[in-house]
């Protein structure tokens, strides 16, 4: 096997999440992979589409199936799901380049360069702990609110300022998977391509 390949699957092995799965086993933990990811998508889009038309209706005190004094258990429910979709979503993409890479016996040798790209993305994916504490912060706050505001039946006052740290929580999960999507994605398709 070409040592470009042999680097590339390593980088990609530290990717967290999920391990590989044995070879025999390896097409069916691809398409439970896949089925979960879907699932977490169509979750966190409707999800957070519902907690966004229950803010904007509550800011114009518009009717809605679900007002925001009812909503902690929902916003606990779209944060649990929002926080690990970017993750299975890489997962996945990396799967299925591992699987092309070991098909193949040898790259270009502009796949050097990027290697090099994908140490730092997966880097970034990792995130350390001192990365992530911003989401870690808005994330312990608001689910604390959440969950006192759910014991107490709706009957604290606190509940109704978490709207602008869900709303910049959710634009910073957004924001971080839409700056390292794209580049996870073209970095596989410009190894996919150039074989």
């Amino acid at each position: 096997m070409d040592p470009l390949i042999k680097e590339r699957l390593s980088i990609l092995k530290r990717l967290k999440g999920r391990q590989q799965a044995a070879n025999k086993e390896k097409k069916a933990s691809t398409k439970w992979l896949k089925i979960e990811m879907v699932a977490r998508i169509v979750i966190s889009v409707v999800s957070i589409l519902i907690v966004m038309s229950i803010i904007v209706t509550d800011l114009f005190s518009w009717p809605f199936f679900i007002l925001w004094n009812t909503a902690s258990l929902f916003v606990i429910v779209t944060f649990a799901s929002l926080i690990y979709t970017p993750t299975l979503i890489y997962q996945y993409m990396a799967r299925l380049h591992v699987d092309f890479l070991e098909r193949q016996r040898t790259i270009h040798q502009g796949a050097y360069y990027l290697n090099t790209q994908l140490v730092d993305l997966v880097e970034e994916m990792n995130e350390t702990a001192a990365s992530r504490l911003v989401t870690i912060c808005f994330a312990v706050v608001i689910l604390a609110v959440g969950i006192y505001h759910y014991l107490l039946d709706g009957q604290d006052i606190i509940w109704q300022y978490t709207k602008i740290p869900i709303v910049v929580f959710y634009a910073i999960q957004i924001v971080k998977f839409l700056r390292l999507y794209p580049r996870f994605r073209d970095n596989i398709k410009a190894v996919e391509g150039g074989v």
